[in-house]
């Protein structure tokens, strides 16, 4: 039970270290090791991987837009659209889902 917390902690505070598929498959495997002895934890475990998830590909999509942004930032016309629907229709939704 103090191992589900111990990786509770390690997801919510250091989502970005699951960004990297050798984390994953590390934490895959000791939730469903935690799994196969308490049977009783596979809806806390199942929670646990899905805040990971969506902490993940929220990361991920910052990212996507950053890059985009800096692409954009040669071309000053896409620049201004670009940064306004970021923030005005973006993030919000991204905020909503968290």
């Amino acid at each position: 039970m103090s191992m589900l917390r111990v990786c509770r902690e390690w997801t919510d505070n250091f989502p970005y270290d699951f960004r990297d598929e050798r984390m994953n498959k590390c934490l895959k495997d000791m939730t469903q090791l935690l799994v196969n002895i308490y049977p009783d934890l596979r809806r806390d475990v199942g929670v646990l991987m899905h805040n990971l998830f969506s902490k993940v590909c929220f990361m991920e999509c910052i990212s996507d837009h950053q890059r985009l942004s800096l692409k954009c930032l040669n071309n000053s016309d896409i620049r201004i659209s670009y940064v306004f629907v970021l923030w005005t229709q973006v993030l919000p939704v991204f905020s909503l889902n968290c």
